[in-house]
């Protein structure tokens, strides 16, 4: 499980956001600081809402009819259509759903995250691998082995080397890192 700040780190989404959903419990089910899949695919979801535009208050009705209704896809959408009339939340939907990786019973499993994904780098976060830390999808590998050594001082490719994960993959977790802490 991700810590808080972790998890604002790696959905891109301010840090004060997610406390503040956490006030108004739009993301739930947060212990000892820190996130179980469940509320990290919520905050993965209010992200992608917040990036529409849609008002705190809109928000704040979204997130308890996404809470309620997740396993129901077309009733989700009603739900939400009704509220934030200027958002097409199906495609908002299918964008978010196309990165959870959910059970026979529609339950999430593991989320792919945006940020990486947007750079062609498979990563996601699943609480069966490396307890629950965001990892290559494909070896398992975890992303902040990665760029721990290459803040060490190891070239790129002798990190894709050591590691087993492609050279474009080390590079393109390097990009979101260097992104992401705005160096």
């Amino acid at each position: 499980m991700l810590t808080i700040a972790q998890a604002a780190f790696h959905l891109d989404i301010p840090l004060r956001a997610i406390r503040s959903w956490m006030r108004r419990e739009l993301v739930e089910g947060v212990r000892e600081g820190r996130l179980p899949l469940p509320a990290l695919v919520q905050a993965h979801f209010l992200r992608s809402l917040l990036r529409t535009g849609m008002s705190g208050t809109v928000l704040a009705d979204v997130a308890t009819d996404f809470g309620q209704l997740w396993p129901a896809r077309q009733e989700l959408v009603k739900a939400v259509s009704r509220r934030a009339k200027n958002v097409d939340f199906a495609q908002v939907l299918d964008e978010h759903t196309a990165l959870v990786a959910v059970d026979a019973d529609g339950m999430p499993q593991a989320i792919r995250l945006r940020s990486y994904w947007e750079q062609g780098v498979a990563v996601v976060v699943d609480p069966r691998t490396a307890e629950g830390r965001p990892v290559y999808e494909h070896s398992g590998v975890p992303v902040l082995n990665v760029v721990r050594a290459f803040l060490t001082g190891e070239r790129p490719i002798d990190i894709a080397w050591e590691h087993s994960v492609q050279l474009d993959d080390v590079h393109g977790v390097l990009r979101v890192h260097l992104e992401l802490t705005h160096l």
